[in-house]
C-alpha cells in the first residue's frame, strides 16, 4: 500500500473515531458541533484565493476590504481559511494574520486607540504599561514624558513595532464599521491609513456594505486598498441580465450550494443520516443561500431528530420554516444591500480596461511588430 493510500486510510479512521464521539454527545453539544462546522465551498474558496494574492508582500495593496451580508462567512474566510492558506504560501511572515473583533460600546465612542490596545493584548505584549515612549531627533534618542506616551500616536507606533517584531503579515479588523459609526470617522481612517504605510503590516477590514460606502469617499485608503465581496448563493447582484441564462445560473448556484449540504450531512451528529442534498430546494428557499441561516435550519431539524430518539423523518422540514413575511423581509434586505455592492469589488465585478495600442511606433521599432489590442481585468 502506497503512502497516499495509507494517509487516506488513517484519515478515514480518525474521522470515524471523531464521529463516534459526536454521536454520544448530548443535544446541546451536538448543536454546537453543527454550528461550529467549517465547510469549504466555491464562493468561500474563490474569495480566499483572491485575498491570498492581495496579501502577497510584493504588491502595492496595503488595505483589503471584505464585505458581505451578515452570516455569509466573512470571519471564517479570513480567520481560518486564508490563515491556513498562508502557511503554505511562504510569504516570509510566520506571524500570519492577527484577528481582532471591534466591540460596539453601546453608543459610546469607539476610537482607533481601542484597536491598538486590543492588538497589544492579542499578541501578549508584556509590560506594555511600563514601557517608555521615545523619538529619535537629530540622531539622538529622546524620552517622551508619560502624558506624551499615552497619546494615540505613541500607541500606534508601539503597536506597529510589536507587529513587526512578531512578523505579523496582516491585522484583521472584524466589524470595522463600529469604529466609523461610534467614533470620529476621518480620524479613524487617517489612523488606519498611517498604520498601513509601506513599512507596516497590511490591514484587512471586514464588515457590511455600509463599511465600503463609508470608506469609498476616502481617497487615501482607496489608493492603497482593494475591495472584495463574499456573496451568498443566489445573490441577485450576481444574476445574469439575460433571462435565458438566469435559469441556468440558478441551477449552478443551487448545485454549488448543495455541496455544502453534503459536507454538513457527512458530519451529521446522528447515526441515522438525513439526505440533506435531496432537500436543496427547501434549504435554498428558506436560507437564501446564507451560511448562518443554513446552520440554523440544520440545528432546528437536528433538535426534532433528537426528540424522536435519533430517528430521522423528512417531515421535520415541514415544521422548520420561516414565516413568509419574515422571509420576505430578509430577502428584501439582502437584495437591497447587495445592489449597493455594484462597482466596489475588484475581482467579483467585471471591470475591464480597454488598452488602446499606440498610433505610431518609435523609428527604431521593427516594421513587423504590429500592435495588438488587449483586454485585462483591473485587480
Amino acid at each position: 500500500m502506497t503512502n497516499p493510500e495509507m494517509e487516506s486510510l488513517e484519515a478515514e479512521e480518525a474521522f470515524a473515531k471523531k464521529m463516534a464521539l459526536v454521536y454520544e454527545l448530548p443535544l446541546r453539544e451536538k448543536i454546537r458541533h453543527l454550528r461550529g462546522l467549517r465547510i469549504k465551498h466555491r464562493n468561500l474558496e474563490d474569495v480566499a484565493n483572491r485575498m491570498l494574492e492581495l496579501l502577497c508582500p510584493c504588491n502595492d495593496v496595503s488595505i483589503i476590504s471584505l464585505a458581505g451580508v451578515s452570516g455569509v462567512g466573512k470571519s471564517t474566510l479570513v480567520f481560518e481559511l486564508v490563515a491556513d492558506l498562508l502557511v503554505s504560501a511562504n510569504y516570509g511572515f510566520p506571524g500570519g494574520i492577527l484577528p481582532l473583533s471591534i466591540p460596539a460600546l453601546k453608543g459610546q465612542k469607539t476610537e482607533a486607540s481601542v484597536v491598538y490596545d486590543l492588538a497589544l493584548e492579542a499578541i501578549n505584549e508584556r509590560m506594555k504599561d511600563q514601557k517608555v515612549a521615545y523619538e529619535v531627533i537629530d540622531g539622538r534618542v529622546v524620552m517622551l514624558p508619560k502624558r506624551e506616551a499615552k497619546k494615540v500616536s505613541a500607541k500606534q507606533k508601539e503597536m506597529v513595532a510589536a507587529l513587526k517584531n512578531r512578523q505579523i503579515l496582516a491585522l484583521a479588523l472584524d466589524e470595522f464599521f463600529h469604529l466609523l459609526r461610534f467614533g470620529n470617522k476621518h480620524a479613524t481612517l487617517d489612523s488606519i491609513k498611517s498604520c498601513a504605510d509601506d513599512c507596516g503590516p497590511k490591514i484587512i477590514i471586514i464588515g457590511g456594505f455600509e463599511m465600503l460606502e463609508a470608506v469609498d469617499g476616502y481617497a487615501q485608503i482607496q489608493l492603497r486598498g482593494s475591495d472584495l465581496y463574499l456573496a451568498r448563493y443566489g445573490a441577485k447582484s450576481g444574476c445574469p441580465d439575460d433571462a435565458k441564462e438566469e435559469e441556468r445560473w440558478h441551477e449552478e448556484e443551487k448545485e454549488a450550494y448543495g455541496e455544502i449540504l453534503v459536507g454538513i450531512q457527512n458530519q451529521w451528529p446522528y447515526r441515522n443520516l438525513p439526505n440533506l442534498a435531496a432537500h436543496v430546494d427547501h434549504f435554498y428557499t428558506e436560507c437564501l443561500g446564507n451560511m448562518r441561516a443554513t446552520k440554523k435550519l440544520c440545528a432546528a431539524v437536528a433538535q426534532k431528530q433528537d426528540a424522536n430518539g435519533g430517528q430521522w423523518d423528512d417531515e421535520y422540514f415541514n415544521d422548520c420554516r420561516l414565516q413568509s413575511a419574515k422571509l420576505a423581509r430578509m430577502k428584501a434586505e439582502f437584495e437591497e444591500q447587495e445592489e449597493r455592492i455594484r462597482g466596489f469589488d475588484d475581482g467579483w465585478m467585471a471591470r475591464d480596461i480597454v488598452v488602446d495600442p499606440p498610433k505610431k511606433f518609435p523609428a527604431s521599432s521593427q516594421q513587423d511588430n504590429k500592435p495588438a489590442k488587449g483586454r485585462s481585468q483591473s485587480r
